[in-house]
């Protein structure tokens, strides 16, 4: 199995800590029993995932067969999901394009379409990882996120470049 890129809408509900560094994250989904987990070692997204409290966002991660058999669910693998990025409700374009629908078309206006929404996680990272110390810990997410959306987009587009836009399609308004 191939990596996939997915998306869900839910709640940051916790954060434990793992060896080695790791984090686990986990995301309540509305309607669903169990919480979604994610890691990640890098700093930066575990304060971005903090930064967004307990407001529903939508939370981007990778997710890839782990090739150990599930006991609870025979016949299935457990699955590795590592946490890409984390945005206001309807500010991620990957949220609006199915897991399946993603597989099925693989023609190049796709692949640029990932590799932007790569950059654009990326941007954000070397925002947070540079603006990490500015964060309060009592601060609104949705005003961090307004607040550093400027740098985070100025970085976007120097290394995008000619590539970070395609016709009308700006993922920042």
């Amino acid at each position: 199995m191939s990596d996939e890129q997915r998306t869900v809408v839910g709640t940051l509900t916790g954060i434990m800590e793992k060896p080695n560094d790791w984090k686990e994250l986990h995301i309540s989904i509305p309607g669903k029993e169990h919480p979604v987990r994610m890691s990640t070692k890098k700093s930066e997204l575990v304060e971005l995932a903090r930064a967004a409290g307990d407001n529903v966002m939508e939370w981007t991660f990778t997710e890839k067969d782990s090739g150990k058999p599930n006991p609870h669910r025979p016949g299935e693998n457990f699955k590795n999901r590592w946490f890409e990025s984390v945005a206001p409700v309807g500010t991620n374009p990957a949220a609006n394009v199915s897991p399946t629908t993603q597989q099925q078309n693989s023609d190049p206006v796709d692949w640029d379409a990932k590799e932007r929404r790569d950059y654009r996680s990326r941007a954000w990272a070397q925002t947070l990882g540079a603006f990490t110390h500015t964060i309060k810990t009592d601060e609104d997410p949705k005003d961090v996120f307004l607040r550093l959306q400027p740098f985070q987009r100025k970085v976007y587009e120097d290394v995008c470049q000619s590539f970070a836009y395609v016709d009308d399609d700006i993922p920042f308004e």
